[in-house]
C-alpha cells in the first residue's frame, strides 16, 4: 500500500504521497495517502468532496453505536516538511 501510495495517483496537498481512489476502495480509505500525510491525526481520509472514504463510514457507524470515539474532530493540516536541499538554497 505504501509503495503504491507514494508513486501513483493525484496530489491534493504538497507532500510525497499520492491519492488513489481505486486503492481507497480496496483498502477501506488508506488509498487516500496524500490526505493522510496532510492531516495525519484525522480519522477521516476523504478531505475533498469528490473523494470516498469507506473507512470513515465504518468509524461513523461505530461512533453512533457507542463502540468508538474520535479524539480530534477538527481538521489539522500539517505544512510540507522542508527538505535539506530546500533549506540549503533557501
Amino acid at each position: 500500500m505504501n509503495a503504491i501510495g507514494h508513486r501513483f495517483g493525484s496530489k491534493s496537498y504538497e507532500n510525497t504521497a499520492r491519492n488513489n481512489q481505486w486503492l481507497a476502495w480496496l483498502t477501506v480509505g488508506e488509498g487516500l495517502h496524500n490526505n493522510h500525510h496532510a492531516a495525519p491525526t484525522s480519522a477521516k481520509f476523504a478531505l475533498n468532496g469528490h473523494q470516498i472514504d469507506p473507512g470513515w463510514w465504518i468509524i461513523r457507524g461505530l461512533v453512533r453505536t457507542g463502540q468508538a470515539k474520535v479524539r480530534l474532530n477538527e481538521l489539522r493540516l500539517v505544512k510540507r516538511a522542508e527538505t535539506t536541499a530546500e533549506a540549503a538554497t533557501g
